[in-house]
């Protein structure tokens, strides 16, 4: 059995049916797939006193399983309804066959649909935008690239700074060196004052 993702986002919904007699409805969407596994509903956030016009952009996500037999049953449901202070009123409800979704291409694209009333006409429609994703291709996918031997890391580049104890150290090398070459220099001076002595010596004799 094929397992799929339905990604989906709800953007908003134009000229639904006023529910409300007095004031501005506060509308929002209760969303699921009848005839799933799970059958879980998904409500989004409320569009306060949008009225007619309310815009969620609620972001819904759908894990479903499926074969060729089981695509006529499954249905995309939204249910719209009006947040009343005592009653929730139904505005309308979209119903979508999965089947049509799974066979149209519709990524990163606006689509839209009627929304029925409960007397059964249509007034309004709703926008929404959605993808489909192959579960099993997303954990291969995720799988092979766990499997990669990892890169290795750059070397460090040497720091500008050192350590107080580097430059000790440095200093004290420095100092030693100095000292032997004064000391070479020094021993050379000697052994040419000792070698003009000599040979004044001997011219002498």
């Amino acid at each position: 059995m094929e397992s799929v993702k339905l990604e989906l986002i709800l953007h908003s919904a134009q000229g639904l049916n006023n529910v409300k007699k007095m004031g501005t409805m506060d509308p929002y969407a209760v969303i699921w797939i009848a005839g799933n596994n799970s059958d879980s509903k998904v409500k989004t956030n409320t569009a306060k006193n949008s009225g007619s016009n309310p815009v969620w952009d609620a972001h819904v996500e759908f894990n479903i399983e499926h074969d060729a037999s089981m695509q006529e049953n499954l249905i995309l449901v939204c249910e719209i309804k009006h947040s009343g202070t005592v009653l929730d009123r139904n505005i309308g409800k979209v119903q979508v066959p999965l089947k049509h979704l799974l066979s149209v291409d519709a990524s990163e694209e606006k689509v839209s649909y009627p929304v029925m009333t409960s007397s059964g006409g249509v007034e309004g429609t709703i926008i929404l935008s959605y993808t489909v994703k192959n579960l099993q291709e997303s954990n291969a996918g995720s799988s092979s690239s766990t499997d990669e031997e990892p890169s290795d890391p750059l070397p460090e580049e040497p720091s500008d700074s050192v350590p107080n104890e580097t430059h000790q150290t440095k200093n004290r090398k420095n100092r030693l060196i100095k000292n032997v070459l004064h000391a070479s220099t020094a021993m050379a001076n000697s052994l040419a004052i000792v070698s003009s002595a000599l040979t004044l010596s001997g011219d002498r004799d």
